[in-house]
């Protein structure tokens, strides 16, 4: 066969509907086999086939001849075509197959990995391949010569211009749609003798029945030709979304996206795919965590979504009238009594993730909607951030939960009776703790403008870390703030003249230490040009203080209730500020006001409204020649988590962030705090910094760098539960790398997720807590783990119970340098095991168990019988946790003799299984004192605690609990400390300081819980029992100090600080 000759031939007629030339000009070609009517959008068999067959049959002779195996499902003879820069859009993902005979003139394609020819993007391309490469940018791509393999999805060209004769070109292409083929046209296909792959590309089920309502009887054949054409555009065609990947079969998607990537939009393309695909009602469950600004953000982007498929409409058919195009918009409402279920339009409701709005659709929608014929409700349910909707392992425990997942109707939950569930969140441990069904999990494609934290970005696209000491990140009673902050914000005002620099300070969360901050930022940069923002991030307005009728309080509630969003200016520009948003605000006294020199605005203003105004503010000093301005927020509740940190053109953006936290907090919560600084930048950012400490830098990427290790876990093994997955590879929730893991201050070690989440997904899987997973003054010290590892090891099997098989010294020294890496001192085992069958006991004990078959602990006469047969003075079977040891009651300051009890008892089918001290009280005490004076030379405790059982008839297990004396003041447990430098004996004045600085380092945010106040109040007991030590006249002042601390305390009033402050400072000089 000689092709160039048989083209030449060929008599070439006018493609009109091809519009790809360069210049304009006609374009000579025509298609084979498969192609899309123009009429109606479906596939029918080309025209030109039936007039040239034989072309047809010598093309299919000579490919198989060239490539052999390649299947495609049609062919385009070109002839002098110069193809600007393009995409097939109708092809499928398949590669095409280009020949070139003739004049060469070559293709180029787009591959920036690889490529070394370099072209300028100057034609507009379609939807989001024109925000990749927009108009004007350098693309690199590679160039075919007379032959090769390319992807028509993707953007391709001539290369050259023709010279010196014709040219001539196939390609051999697949098109889309072939599923949805109708019989004849795919029967008249296959006997063309095209070698296709019939297999189909399909996104949704195509046997998806219609049911009723307005999507069955308001689509017609036009409607569905323009669906088919829009979800190509909109999915197949689209780089940016992880979409195209999702089976809508009932099984829950597990949609994962980089912290404020953009996650909206795809929300806003799975419910139109909800109402426009599967003939469902889309209904999207928003948090309002954090600025109470959701659920209007996300209207916003449904709204912007609705523009863009009016965009694809007019790119795709010659302009539609704006209600033909409304035919394909979404509806939007967050009433659930808005719902129609005859209604003309596509609707969807975005509702909050609460109880009461889950009841609303279970009792008002549900029975509207219908169900498909597989029973299912027809609704798709999308939840946002829905991490923060999981509270407990087992998904009940909280209201919404129970509302969701709790049995209903016909005993299966809501989440269970709905047509498809999926979840979005860029934080996915807590959802892949939870989940205990196989889901799908779609990871979103890296947007080219997304600067941020994660580790899929490179180096140069990740902010600059600026190290902060960490005696600069405490407050700084001179300043009235961080030293950090201060350095931060110097930094901004000297680079402002370059960089429009925007800040974000994350530190407390508490109004009113924002009102402090804002003040003292204020005050101390009074020269220069700086606007400092308060967002109080949707905190309750009533912890300001009573609300009572006619006090001084019940104003201030009023205007800081009312206009909760606040700024202020520096000196320098305090009077330009004034006059600016009076000029813009003054006359709408709800919208604006100013009070105590504080710009307040009103509940309806947005942050992203206000830093609009700042916006135009900071323009009109520049426009004026007034100098730079530099604007500081303070962040609020949550780190701002569902706020959006820029105006709303988004052409203010975070160039700074100032993060100081407590570093044992979850990871996915840090995360979330961390990545306020990431997002889509317009341009790429001259300034992107994040100031914080090298430990808590390093804590955050740690946390990065683990979750996208679980996402690639939950990817590679995909099809399972996404609990058992991660019950299979525990190894990816103890995080032992981290730098802060049991700092000596610190309660509790850092968690991937919430500690509820956690602690119950450790316990269910292992059936005990390791060193790191349980937090409290008394709680800690299992090393059960880290024994069965040195076991497991040690015998070459699994070994899971400590019954089974005793360790040895060996295993305790690996356990304990695991849990006390830094510490070398001898382990002191408390107890010992026995284990007495029942025959081998006296007959009067005998005769006791069977009266008393579960051993009642009330039963004295048995409990006597025990002891004297045991020769100990204590004995008890315990019936409650405390008792069983976990709670470490052995190791408190205050232990009566009584409850270092000297046997511990459980009776296990025909057997005693006794723990029996080694040690009497009064020498335990004394090791114990021993240690509290020299810490080095205090021994490690060990003793063994039993496990309380899970059920009536369970086995009898026990657990090895591990602990060590730091100090006299210390009453509790300390678990992996660092070693601490040998000193004198501790003084009574030496162990209230340290109390006192325990106390300082409880943050504001743990306290204001129940839990922290809890805590709050347990180390100040450690603080009052140290002052009745000190001598006079010390006490006198101390308690003076100490009276006030408290009585700020009681009354929710955070300056008790200071009280404990002067109180070290007291001592110190004493």
């Amino acid at each position: 066969l000689d092709p160039f000759q048989g083209l030449a031939a060929i008599t070439w007629p006018i493609n009109h509907s091809r519009k790809i030339m360069k210049n304009g000009a006609d374009c000579y070609g025509f298609a084979l086999g498969l192609v899309q009517d123009y009429y109606n959008g479906k596939l029918c068999v080309s025209k030109q086939h039936t007039s040239g067959p034989n072309l047809c049959q010598l093309a299919l002779k000579w490919i198989q001849q060239e490539e052999p195996g390649f299947t495609f499902t049609s062919i385009q003879f070109n002839k002098n075509v110069e193809a600007r820069l393009h995409i097939d859009a109708n092809n499928s993902e398949r590669d095409s197959m280009f020949f070139e005979f003739g004049a060469s003139a070559g293709l180029w394609k787009y591959d920036p990995v690889n490529g070394g020819a370099e072209i300028e993007v100057a034609e507009k391309l379609p939807c989001e391949w024109g925000q990749l490469l927009p108009l004007g940018k350098q693309v690199k791509g590679s160039v075919l010569r007379k032959r090769g393999r390319f992807a028509g999805k993707k953007p391709h060209m001539t290369m050259d211009p023709i010279e010196g004769g014709d040219r001539y070109s196939l390609i051999f292409y697949s098109v889309s749609g072939t599923e949805n083929m109708l019989p004849e046209v795919r029967d008249k296909f296959l006997a063309m003798g095209f070698p296709a792959d019939m297999d189909g590309e399909l996104m949704l089920p195509a046997d998806l029945a219609v049911g009723e309502g307005k999507n069955a009887e308001k689509e017609d054949d036009h409607d569905e030709r323009m669906i088919m054409m829009l979800q190509q555009r909109l999915v197949h065609d689209n780089p940016l979304t992880a979409l195209k990947e999702i089976k809508f079969n009932g099984q829950m998607a597990l949609l994962r996206g980089e912290c404020q990537m953009g996650k909206s939009a795809e929300i806003s393309l799975a419910a139109w795919l909800a109402a426009f695909h599967c003939k469902a009602l889309p209904v999207i469950f928003v948090k309002n965590m954090g600025g109470r600004e959701a659920q209007a953000q996300l209207l916003g982007n449904i709204s912007t979504f609705n523009e863009r498929i009016t965009q694809c409409l007019r790119e795709l058919m010659s302009l539609p009238s704006r209600r033909a195009a409304a035919g394909f918009h979404l509806k939007a409402s967050t009433d659930v009594d808005d719902f129609r279920p005859q209604a003309p339009y596509a609707q969807v409701l975005v509702l909050l993730s609460n109880p009461s709005q889950v009841k609303s659709v279970k009792n008002k929608v549900a029975p509207q909607v219908g169900k498909d014929p597989n029973g299912k409700f027809r609704m798709v349910f999308i939840f946002d951030e829905d991490d923060l909707n999981i509270t407990s392992s087992d998904r009940v425990s909280s209201k919404v939960g129970a509302e969701l997942f709790g049995s209903w109707n016909d005993g299966t939950s809501l989440r269970e009776q709905v047509l498809q569930v999926l979840s979005v969140t860029a934080t996915i441990g807590a959802v892949a703790l939870a989940e205990s069904k196989p889901a799908q999990l779609m990871l979103m494609p890296i947007h080219p403008q997304y600067y941020g934290l994660s580790p899929r970005l490179p180096e140069d696209k990740q902010p600059t870390f600026k190290p902060i000491e960490p005696e600069d990140m405490e407050d700084n009673e001179e300043l009235g703030f961080p030293k950090g902050v201060q350095i931060m914000v110097f930094d901004m005002l000297q680079n402002a003249s370059f960089v429009q620099c925007t800040g974000l300070v994350h530190t407390e969360t508490r109004i009113e230490s924002h009102c402090r901050l804002q003040k003292s930022l204020c005050d101390h940069f009074g020269a220069s040009r700086l606007v400092v923002v308060t967002h109080n991030g949707g905190r309750n307005h009533q912890t300001l203080g009573s609300s009572g009728e006619g006090s001084e309080s019940s104003n201030k509630y009023s205007i800081e209730g009312n206009y909760p969003l606040t700024c202020a200016g520096s000196s320098a520009i305090a009077d330009s500020l004034a006059s600016f948003l009076k000029e813009e605000l003054g006359n709408d006294i709800n919208a604006y006001k100013l009070h105590e020199d504080l710009h307040r605005f009103g509940k309806r203003f947005k942050l992203m409204d206000v830093l609009s105004h700042l916006l135009k503010f900071r323009l009109q000093e520049h426009a004026c020649g007034r100098g730079a301005l530099v604007i500081i927020i303070l962040s609020g509740h949550a780190g701002g988590r569902g706020t959006t940190f820029r105006d709303s053109s988004h052409r203010m953006v975070l160039t700074d962030m100032y993060l100081s936290r407590d570093e044992t907090l979850p990871g996915e919560y840090l995360m979330q705090i961390a990545n306020r600084l990431s997002g889509l930048q317009q341009q790429p950012p001259q300034r992107l910094q994040l100031w914080t400490s090298q430990n808590m830098y390093d804590t955050v990427k740690v946390h990065a760098a683990r979750l996208q290790e679980i996402s690639g876990l939950l990817q590679k093994e995909g099809g399972k539960p996404l609990k058992e997955i991660l019950q299979e590879n525990p190894g990816y929730l103890k995080l032992e790398e981290l730098p802060s893991r049991n700092l000596a201050r610190k309660r509790s070690a850092p968690l991937i997720t919430r500690r509820k989440v956690e602690e119950e997904f450790v316990e269910q899987r292992f059936g005990y807590t390791d060193v790191g997973n349980r937090p409290g003054i008394h709680h800690g010290g299992d090393v059960t783990d880290f024994v069965l590892l040195a076991m497991s090891e040690r015998l070459g099997a699994n070994v899971e119970d400590l019954m089974v098989q005793n360790p040895i010294e060996e295993d305790w020294r690996f356990a304990a340098q695991k849990a006390f890496p830094d510490v070398d001192t001898p382990i002191l085992m408390l107890d010992e095991v026995l284990v007495v069958p029942i025959q081998s006991l006296p007959d009067d004990i005998r005769s006791a168990l069977q009266e008393h078959p579960s051993a009642d602990c009330k039963q004295y006469q048995l409990t006597k019988l025990v002891r004297s047969h045991l020769d100990v003075k204590t004995a008890e079977w315990p019936k409650s946790s405390e008792r069983y040891g976990r709670a470490a009651t052995i190791m408190r300051r205050e232990l009566s003799q009584n409850d270092y009890c000297q046997a511990v008892i459980q009776k296990d089918s025909d057997r005693l299984i006794i723990l029996k001290r080694t040690l009497d009280f009064d020498d335990f005490i004394s090791r114990r004192k021993q240690g509290e004076q020299d810490a080095d030379s205090s021994p490690l405790f060990a003793w063994r605690a039993f496990r309380e059982p899970s059920n009536e008839g369970s086995p009898i297990r026990f657990d090895i609990m591990l602990a060590r004396v730091r100090s006299a003041c210390a009453s509790r447990l300390e678990v992996g400390a660092k070693r601490a430098r040998k000193r004198p004996p501790v003084s009574a004045q030496r162990t209230l300081v340290d109390a006192c600085k325990d106390l300082l380092a409880l943050k504001a945010g743990q306290i204001n819980k129940k839990c922290g106040a809890e805590m709050w109040r347990t180390q100040a007991a450690v603080v009052k029992a140290a002052v009745e030590d000190l001598p006079s006249p010390i006490d006198v002042a101390v308690k003076s100090e100490m009276k006030e601390m408290f009585a700020k305390f009681q009354s929710r009033n955070s300056d008790w600080r200071p009280f404990a402050k002067k109180i070290v400072e007291l001592l110190e000089k004493a």
